[in-house]
């Protein structure tokens, strides 16, 4: 693997576990008006 490929896959695996730690508070985001992009 690269360099590259490496900090892809931090990243990747960073955003995963950030949304499914923030999954509980997603609705309560919607409800303040966040949408897609916003919430990521």
């Amino acid at each position: 693997m690269t360099r590259t490929q490496v900090a892809e896959k931090i990243e990747t695996t960073a955003y995963e576990f950030a949304k499914k730690e923030l999954e509980a508070e997603i609705p309560k985001l919607e409800s303040q008006r966040f949408r897609g992009e916003d919430l990521d």
